[in-house]
């Protein structure tokens, strides 16, 4: 698990009580291997991104609030009578395909392309995508459904939709970048917002199938 302020480990543990006592053990087993995934995509060609100067391996409290906060509000739904997961596991999607899309894509040997303007921009820049970024954040939230399919018994054609979502998702969050770059928002503000459409997602793959 990537190494956390006292802040970050504080809310994190909060999270993951909160969603054991009111959704139970798989929906905490999802976003563990959220976190676990998301180190192993941290981790990847570190020193690559460390001579690139876009290696970050702590995280802080804020970082644990925007990837955490709309997984959170998701699980409580069984709770509240409201029974499905799939919004959960789509919000959980799309924080780890945004995770591996910026944490492999910032490897690609050809420049991102912003969503802005379509110009290749240097790496790392928000609001840019790239190919082997779009495919990383496909595996990731592609293992994500998969966990999920395992997990909560969804079907096959529920778990390849929700991978979709993830990376729909992620995509959004790649969009909400362009503010960042503009200082309209932050990562934290495209976190929550490409996890809310990871969650939207669900909410209409439920209502279809």
């Amino acid at each position: 698990m990537a190494p956390l302020d006292k802040g970050g480990l504080a809310l994190s543990l909060l999270i993951g009580v909160l969603i054991f006592l009111f959704s139970g053990f798989p929906p905490l087993l999802l976003l563990i291997s959220f976190l676990f995934l998301s180190v192993i995509a941290t981790d990847f060609g570190k020193n690559a991104k460390k001579k690139m100067g876009v290696y970050e391996r702590t995280r802080g409290w804020k970082n644990v609030l925007s990837n955490g906060t709309v997984p959170l509000l998701t699980a409580l739904l069984p709770a509240l009578g409201i029974s499905t997961y799939l919004p959960f596991i789509g919000s959980v999607a799309a924080i780890t395909a945004d995770k591996f899309n910026s944490e492999i894509g910032v490897l690609s040997k050809e420049p991102p392309t912003s969503l802005e303007n379509g110009k290749r921009v240097k790496p790392g820049t928000s609001g840019a995508v790239s190919l082997l970024g779009f495919i990383g954040g496909f595996a990731g939230a592609g293992t994500i459904a998969l966990l999920a399919y395992m997990l909560f018994k969804i079907n096959g054609i529920s778990a390849l939709a929700l991978s979709f979502a993830g990376v729909v998702g992620a995509l959004f969050d790649s969009f909400l970048g362009i503010g960042e770059e503009k200082g309209w928002g932050n990562k934290e503000v495209s976190n929550l917002g490409g996890s809310a459409v990871g969650a939207l997602i669900g909410m209409l793959i439920e209502g279809m199938l």
